[in-house]
């Protein structure tokens, strides 16, 4: 079953969190608008304008250690490769490493094949330089 959950990267904290609520509305000038609402501790909300933060959709991948994976996530798999979560034109994950594509379905059923989970490294909007173990 697809789980449809999102982390939010709220770019004047460097910081992602999780989302709780996301609600569409219209403004008085019939201008759409999206509320993002998240938790930046246990308890302690704050609700934000969708302009302001990036959203991280779940890619319904997890690591070694059930970490859920998110978009921008870098991961190391095959003890030396590593690879970060993207989604492509259609909305699909896959998971994007030096010399490969990979849809997340694909990934998957290569895990089990070759026996390895991958590694939660960090996150790209949040350590950018994670970026260049990519290439």
């Amino acid at each position: 079953m697809i789980k449809i959950k999102y982390k939010a990267y709220i770019k004047e904290h460097n910081k992602i969190v999780d989302v709780v609520d996301l609600t569409f509305l219209k403004d008085k000038d019939g201008e759409d608008w999206i509320s993002v609402v998240v938790e930046h501790e246990e308890n302690i909300f704050s609700e934000y304008d969708l302009e302001l933060v990036k959203l991280l959709p779940y890619s319904n991948l997890d690591d070694e250690n059930k970490r859920e994976l998110y978009l921008g996530d870098v991961i190391l798999f095959n003890e030396d490769e590593y690879g970060k979560i993207e989604i492509d034109e259609n909305g699909g994950f896959y998971v994007k490493c030096a010399d490969c594509l990979s849809p997340i379905n694909s990934f998957k059923r290569d895990m089990v094949k070759f026996n390895y989970l991958p590694k939660y490294i960090g996150n790209i909007y949040t350590e950018p330089k994670l970026e260049k173990k990519i290439r």
